[in-house]
């Protein structure tokens, strides 16, 4: 029933060398303004490949030519002083939270962008950060640090670090933590109102000059310092009101600037993103459009007067097609070889448009959305927002938005368990009659209750068929996941017992009496023990022990290694398996104890070799029975180093074990000082002629032993 672990001060450490290749997997959310944080606009995921809507929100304040944000299985919506975390299939708000937002309506059409589980928002004198989980936990505000008013660039968030325009002239660099300022840039002229683009380091934005201005920069800075990399050597036509987006790999940014607004014209340029040299230029319609790139095509939109146009261009700066839908706040995206702009309204976004990518052939369309689109999920799905307030989702719809659903429960054999029926996605909910079938072998209905906005009009609890009706209702309608019904059943079974609750629904309507379409998923119970396995008698024996010696040198048994024992009981399923996390000593986190079960462990033992040196442990002992239950408890043990006599600090046995100890051992030979605490264990170093094994004193040879190892004569005690 026993076995030795021995370990040295920091313990026997055995190691290996892994090497782990990573494979690329397309990333097919949308976390960032225009997919990535180069702004290019392009995701792998896949794309609808027609106009059937999977959803649309009532008016809830979405603004118009904002792009939406889409993390597994939330939408996110920049709202001006809302911001809404949407369910992804049933659209229903998982949280909002409240931000200043555009105080002075200047009808900013920023982007919010998301990062480890928060979003972040530049909207007015305000950069935000939001819990992506609740909209609370966490949250952070601060205005930005010259008193700038961001307006339609928005933030974008990489490698630690949030990028935003404060509207006016720069550009900052904050902590993505804590939203602390690291560097911040001054445009050579105009407003800052670019969202960054960020690429090798390197952090590209634009500044917009007043209406009317004839010339912009862009400036390319250094992502870590701020440090100015280049400003355009030769300044562009027309100013840049959008952003720029980045092709790393053939160093390249591209660019629009708008020109004329009554003559709608505008410019879309190339630029090397080494020098910042042109490397060409075309016209088009006015425009603050972010480029999107997709292989050696480059896509921007313009125009400020319906229709709007967008354009394909390939790498040269040569026109490949146009098509004649697009507006000068719609940044044109791709997925699935597909197009995605939107025609223009007064500040964006007025019907969607979708066309091959690569032929501009025209693939569908719908008359409503039309801002930035956002493209993600393998379903697939495009999200856009319209100039109506609402978001519209394309994609397959969910097959019922509404499922009636029980949870599987365990319980014990002589146990009484609530379980709640749940209207899980429900809008309006009205009322509904539902029927649960049990196996009345296994459970018994004893009770039926209202659930919190569910009131139990009536219920037939029938135990002789195995089954409950119930009928209830709600007012005034309730949106959410909504608790219909608590049933309480008893237990009548054995263990192991299991029984389905099958439901049916026999009618569901919301407040206007409308049928509301519903899918079921059933529960189930099982009769398992619920009692966990009781442990006693933690026994360490001895509870104090030496620390192993790394050099070899030889150790009383009875001072080095340790007993570990405990009794466990389990009555019911019987124990499984019993551990003890041995790594505080040097061991492994689960070393198995060995002992004979189930039903009972009854005085098994290990035995290990101490190290954390000078240091009680509380080593943590687990029991877990065939329907795993689980208890812990604790062994304590004190691992001593030998020779420290006058009890040190350190954190090694030369920092603690020094000619100080020799002293006392020396005085108190004389009658000059008391026996110190566990005088034996740590004091008795050495025996005749030299053995390790000591010999049951302490006297001067200890002493002498003592310095000549703090002299390094002397291996370790």
């Amino acid at each position: 029933l026993s076995d030795i672990w021995n370990a040295g001060p920091i313990g026997n450490v055995y190691w290996m060398n892994i090497t782990v290749y990573p494979t690329s997997v397309p990333d097919t959310n949308w976390t960032q303004f225009q997919y990535d944080i180069a702004n290019a606009g392009n995701s792998p995921a896949d794309a609808p490949d027609d106009n059937t809507t999977k959803w649309i929100t009532d008016d809830i304040g979405a603004v118009v030519g904002s792009q939406t944000m889409i993390k597994d299985g939330k939408i996110f919506v920049y709202a001006d002083t809302k911001v809404y975390a949407l369910d992804k299939d049933s659209h229903l708000p998982v949280w909002t939270a409240t931000i200043p937002g555009d105080t002075q309506a200047f009808g900013s059409w920023a982007s919010p962008a998301y990062s480890n589980d928060f979003i972040f928002v530049s909207g007015g004198y305000n950069l935000s950060k939001i819990s992506a989980t609740d909209g609370t936990t966490g949250n952070l505000e601060i205005a930005f640090p010259n008193g700038g008013y961001s307006c339609n660039g928005g933030p974008t968030v990489a490698n630690g670090k949030v990028f935003a325009g404060s509207g006016t002239d720069k550009y900052y660099a904050f902590h993505e933590s804590d939203l602390t300022e690291i560097w911040n840039y001054t445009v050579p002229e105009g407003d800052a109102v670019s969202t960054p683009a960020v690429a090798d380091g390197k952090v590209v934005v634009g500044a917009r000059t007043p209406w009317g201005g004839s010339t912009s920069n862009l400036s390319c800075i250094d992502e870590a310092t701020g440090v100015l990399a280049w400003a355009t050597p030769t300044q562009l036509s027309g100013a840049i009101g959008g952003s720029a987006s980045i092709d790393a790999a053939n160093d390249r940014i591209y660019v629009s600037t708008y020109v004329d607004w009554v003559a709608d014209t505008g410019l879309l340029y190339a630029v090397n993103f080494t020098t910042g040299a042109i490397v060409w230029s075309q016209p088009i319609r006015y425009s603050d459009s972010t480029p999107a790139i997709a292989g050696e095509y480059i896509y921007v939109s313009g125009g400020v007067n319906a229709p709007g146009t967008t354009y394909c261009f390939n790498q040269a700066g040569v026109s490949q097609w146009t098509v004649p839908h697009g507006s000068w706040t719609v940044a044109p995206t791709i997925a699935d070889d597909k197009l995605f702009t939107g025609d223009i309204a007064p500040w964006g976004g007025d019907g969607i448009y979708v066309f091959n990518a690569t032929t501009g052939a025209s693939l569908w369309s719908y008359s409503h959305g039309g801002s930035s689109v956002s493209v993600a999920n393998a379903d697939p799905m495009a999200v856009t927002v319209g100039n109506d307030g609402k978001v519209y989702a394309f994609g397959t719809p969910a097959a019922a938005p509404v499922t009636i659903e029980m949870d599987d429960h365990t319980m014990s054999p002589s146990g009484t368990l609530v379980a709640p029926i749940w209207l899980n996605g429900i809008e309006d909910y009205g009322a509904a009659t539902i029927t649960v079938e049990y196996n009345n072998s296994v459970v018994i209905v004893a009770d039926v209750d209202d659930g919190p906005f569910s009131e139990v009009v009536a219920s037939n609890i029938d135990n002789t068929l195995g089954k409950v009706r119930i009928s209830a209702e709600n007012i005034h309608g309730v949106d959410g996941n909504i608790e219909f019904a608590r049933i309480t059943f008893d237990a009548v079974g054995t263990y192991d017992d299991d029984t389905t609750l099958g439901l049916s629904v026999q009618k569901l309507v919301d407040i206007n009496y409308t049928t509301i379409a519903n899918s079921v998923d059933n529960g189930s119970i099982t009769l398992k023990e619920t009692d966990p396995p009781v442990i006693s008698n933690e026994t360490a024996d001895p509870a104090k022990i030496i620390q192993t010696n790394l050099t070899g040198r030889a150790r009383p048994e009875s001072r080095a290694n340790s007993t570990l024992s405990v009794d466990v009981v389990d009555l019911g399923s019987g124990v499984d398996t019993v551990a003890i996390d041995l790594s505080p000593i040097g061991g492994s986190a689960v070393t198995y104890m060995t002992g004979t079960y189930p039903p009972e462990f009854t005085g098994a033992s290990y035995a290990v070799g101490g190290v954390g040196l000078n240091q009680l442990h509380n080593l943590v002992v687990t029991a877990t029975d065939n329907n795993n239950n689980i208890a812990t408890s604790t062994i304590s043990l004190e691992v001593l180093i030998r020779g420290d006599v006058v009890r040190g600090t350190g954190t090694t046995v030369k920092a603690n074990v020094n000619i100080g100890d020799a002293l006392y051992i020396a005085r108190h030979t004389v009658g000059l000082e008391p026996e110190a605490d566990n005088w034996l264990l740590v004091g008795d170093v050495v025996g005749e002629a030299g053995d390790p094994m000591g010999d049951d004193r302490v006297d001067m040879a200890d002493a002498l032993y003592i310095v000549r190892y703090a002299l390094d004569k002397e291996d370790e005690p």
